[in-house]
């Protein structure tokens, strides 16, 4: 699954629990840390974009 399709999913995932008040950290965490890696696989691409 790419890094996109995973972040839709999560974003739709945390506004269920964040419509309810409840806690939404765990889902938060997730987006979080796939959008660093996203950044991360785009800087990749930039610097060396012969080797994708």
């Amino acid at each position: 699954m790419d890094i996109d399709n995973r972040l839709e999913e999560l974003q739709t995932e945390l506004l269920k629990p964040a419509s309810s008040k409840a806690d939404y950290g765990d889902v938060a965490d997730k987006i979080y840390r796939l959008r660093e890696q996203k950044q991360k696989v785009q800087v990749e691409k930039a610097t060396y974009p012969t080797a994708n």
